[in-house]
């Protein structure tokens, strides 16, 4: 359908008026209104005479459209500065968007600001539930259409319903005949199995965003992707690949003074991580403590440094560096650290993880506490305790 048409028809119903009373206003006949309303007469002139009847201002502006495009691509290149700029150019012009052809884009743009960039899920929903009508109605062409599926899969991905995601990226992928769309959809996807433990699927979605990125010339999201399967391989528990990945991806980043230095930390964060699963304790405690002695402290770093502490049983140094932490770190970090804390009293800690491990936590999270409560059972000598949360491990994995 027509976008003209779309809004003729939305318009008249949001102002009550029935087809007659608007052929009446309109000086024309019922069924004239009800193809307009059809997209079955695509005039402009007669859409926008009904329009201006309505008093609605439509105008034509395909510098906004262009506007659009350039934002999308910035997104895609991962151009941070250039992302806001564009936004809030083509925000400030919100009365004449939504009343122009550009109408699908610009609602699309802000979906994607909504999820990417300010994380704000009650506005993506209002834009989720809004793009879905113009969907509904055949407003969105193709290259839109697929735009916005990648980005509502992404949305319902942030709300952890990874049914509707996975549905709806792959939905996107299947309508998808331009490379750079395709990649980003592949790359939205990896995660969406990523989240949900399914591996194998993850890294098969990454090595196709990493061929269309490589292909495209598009190196920061080459690098991401290569990230992404270090991720892949440490969650595997594959960790001699995983710190060989991100080690080789550190070396890149390190010679790029371009690079935010919070991402090399990230990386590192990552190593020491993979490192203490490896029982390389001294050089997990050296990446580590480089990250710790940063202006800005990663909140894993504090809960890497009291897990590599508590592995290396020096249980008197890792209550000292707890009392430390500041009461700012997120909630993850926080809760899982407050488990360490009790580890004097065993069934109190033991307790507590249990506690932790009903709630609405991550899958990453529960994995955690099965493990820290079959270990706390088994120094207890709870035996089938241990056995029961070993056997959740394995079917959690």
């Amino acid at each position: 359908m027509n976008y003209k048409s779309y809004l003729v028809k939305k318009e008249r119903i949001k102002n009550n008026y029935s087809i007659e009373d608007l052929a009446k206003i309109a000086n024309t006949s019922k069924s004239h209104i009800s193809r307009i309303e059809n997209g079955r007469i695509l005039s402009d002139d007669i859409a926008n005479i009904l329009l201006d009847k309505l008093r609605i201002s439509f105008i034509d502006d395909n510098i906004i459209k262009n506007k659009l495009d350039e934002y999308y691509l910035a997104i895609v290149y991962c151009q941070s500065k250039h992302v806001e700029t564009l936004f809030n150019d083509i925000n400030s012009k919100e009365n004449i968007i939504i009343y122009s052809n550009d109408g699908p884009y610009y609602y699309i743009c802000c979906l994607i600001h909504a999820i990417v960039v300010e994380n704000n899920l009650n506005n993506a929903k209002q834009l989720v539930e809004m793009l879905e009508d113009l969907k509904n109605n055949d407003v969105l062409d193709n290259y839109l259409l697929q735009i916005y599926l990648d980005y509502k899969g992404l949305y319902y991905q942030s709300i952890k319903d990874f049914d509707k995601a996975e549905k709806n990226l792959v939905s996107a992928l299947n309508i998808s005949n331009n490379s750079i769309t395709k990649a980003m959809i592949y790359y939205h996807l990896t995660s969406c199995y990523y989240d949900q433990n399914n591996f194998i699927d993850a890294i098969s979605a990454n090595e196709e965003a990493s061929k269309l990125f490589t292909k495209d010339l598009n190196s920061e999201r080459s690098i991401f992707t290569q990230l992404h399967k270090a991720n892949i391989f440490s969650r595997m528990k594959c960790y001699k690949k995983a710190i060989s990945l991100y080690e080789n991806k550190l070396s890149l980043y390190q010679k790029n003074k371009h690079i935010q230095p919070i991402i090399v930390q990230k990386i590192r964060s990552r190593i020491g991580w993979n490192y203490i699963q490896i029982k390389e304790y001294d050089k997990a405690l050296k990446i580590i403590n480089e990250n710790i002695c940063e202006d800005i402290v990663l909140d894993e770093d504090y809960f890497n440094m009291c897990y590599l502490l508590y592995k290396m049983d020096d249980l008197d140094k890792m209550k000292a560096f707890i009392a430390k932490i500041p009461d700012s770190i997120n909630d993850s970090c926080k809760n899982r650290i407050a488990a360490f804390a009790l580890i004097n009293n065993l069934d109190e800690a033991i307790d507590y993880a249990i506690k932790m491990s009903n709630d609405d936590i991550s899958k990453q999270d529960i994995e955690f506490y099965y493990c820290f409560i079959q270990e706390m059972a088994e120094k207890r000598k709870l035996y089938k305790l241990s056995l029961e949360y070993a056997k959740k491990l394995l079917l959690l994995q």
